[in-house]
């Protein structure tokens, strides 16, 4: 059952009470996130349940684990230490990112939204698991849940912690109508939720110090696909044409290695290695090494620049949990200790953002450039500079106060509170009145059709 149905012990009680089998048979209690609103609310959550379950009795489902590519990435890397040891680290990795784009906006979930956003949606628990697969020192047995659980803890001790800085964050223009629409909220409404976020996080341990880890995730993108990607730093130089070369001996293309989640140009999970970096050792029973499909490009670059593997047997995440579930493997699942862990690390930025104003953008390819950022420093920040001029810039700006991101004749549009925008408006024409007044004699005054 959903978290969310727990405001009081009664569904664990009746549970418990009603479908405890006799001693000898198991009772297994599956949970849908969200887990909790923050960290406070998790503990508050983890409490009621432990009342009546014990931990081993409870499935905290987060259907990633159950995706194929997200679920090989420490099988992947255990397989192949040989290659990976000498080069998964600080000295060789340029940067990772942890990415999941959807098309769909958020309409008919907007009261879970309005609660939740998309960092508790998506980045608190799907992509940050994908991030513990990658940043976790490997255990000696990676089938061992105790083991991967120990590991997961100390690279949450490791990461550092987040500022507000760490995140740019985004709304779709047609959010707050179809919050309006769905809550009956009034006309004057204003949501600060966000349904697009980039985070910046660093790790201080040995391993990674010093290298950016992006997440990302929003809804109303130009695409929708899930990937994570792990980009190698390339010292080569090469005069000559990189085209004409083969791509497993030149050095100048890029080295990456992709755990495709699904979607997208491949429109299915994959693991991609550059063929300039390693042929990967993949397990048979359960990888194939895929057919090249030399019109499609990843990042750039034709398929034929990577060695791709693809399941042998598609599954749906879901059948791959349930199934688990019934064999009482719980390796795929969120323990109290990791959920706690990822609430303590989100918690604060979630609260030194909550009545930040995100950034408008129009939704899909119109979005263009406008949520592209950088990192600067140890900070995240858009790459394009809002296109809005306020009317007392010195001022302080309410936190709830929302610009419109336009230009007309390549000039920003002027944005303020109503009341003070017309009033502006009037003395502005006024005076432009009396001037023409003065000069010629006479004003002309044209106005647009429509609501204006």
């Amino acid at each position: 059952f959903p978290a969310p149905l727990l405001p009081h012990p009664d569904f664990p009680r009746h549970i418990n009470s009603s479908c405890r089998p006799p001693p000898g048979a198991w009772l297994r209690v599956v949970l849908e996130k969200p887990f909790g609103h923050d960290l406070e609310s998790a503990r508050q959550l983890a409490m009621e349940l432990t009342s009546f379950f014990r931990e081993e009795e409870m499935y905290r489902v987060d259907h990633y684990l159950g995706k194929q590519a997200v679920a090989h990435i420490l099988p992947f890397r255990d397989q192949n230490r040989q290659f990976l040891d000498p080069i998964w680290n600080r000295h060789h990795v340029e940067r990772v990112e942890i990415v999941l784009k959807e098309t769909v906006d958020a309409k008919g979930r907007t009261s879970f939204y309005e609660e939740y956003g998309v960092i508790r949606d998506v980045l608190q628990n799907h992509l940050t698991e994908a991030l513990m697969f990658l940043a976790m020192e490997l255990p000696s047995n990676v089938s061992s849940a105790g083991e991967v659980l120990q590991r997961k803890l100390e690279a949450f001790q490791a990461l550092r912690g987040l500022e507000r800085s760490s995140a740019v964050l985004g709304q779709y223009e047609g959010y707050a109508g179809q919050v309006r629409e769905e809550l009956q909220q009034d006309q004057g409404y204003v949501s600060t939720t966000p349904t697009f976020a980039g985070v910046l996080i660093h790790s201080d341990s040995l391993r990674w110090e010093g290298v950016p880890f992006l997440l990302a995730s929003g809804k109303a993108l130009d695409e929708r696909v899930g990937y994570v990607r792990v980009l190698f730093k390339n010292r080569a130089y090469c005069p000559q044409s990189g085209t004409l070369r083969d791509a497993g001996s030149s050095q100048c293309k890029a080295k990456q290695i992709i755990f495709y989640i699904g979607h997208g140009a491949l429109n299915t999970p994959a693991v991609l290695v550059s063929r300039n970096l390693f042929k990967p050792i993949m397990p048979e029973g359960s990888w194939k090494e895929a057919a090249v499909q030399p019109e499609l490009h990843v990042f750039g670059q034709p398929l034929s620049d990577y060695y791709v593997y693809k399941p042998v047997k598609e599954r749906d995440a879901y059948s791959v949990l349930i199934s688990s579930i019934y064999h009482g493997r719980k390796d795929s699942f969120i323990t109290i200790e990791n959920l706690l862990a990822s609430w303590e690390f989100w918690t604060p930025l979630l609260d030194s953002i909550s009545h930040q104003s995100p950034r408008l953008y129009p939704g899909g390819v119109e979005n263009q450039h406008l949520l592209d950022f950088e990192m600067v420093g140890g900070d995240l920040a858009f790459a394009l500079a809002e296109p809005v001029e306020l009317l007392h810039p010195e001022g302080p700006t309410p936190s709830d106060y929302k610009t419109i991101q336009a230009k007309y004749r390549q000039s920003p549009l002027v944005s303020a509170w109503a009341e003070e925008l017309v009033s502006q408006l009037a003395s502005d024409m006024e005076r432009a009145a009396s001037s023409a007044v003065a000069r010629t004699g006479r004003f002309h005054l044209a106005l647009s059709g429509g609501s204006n």
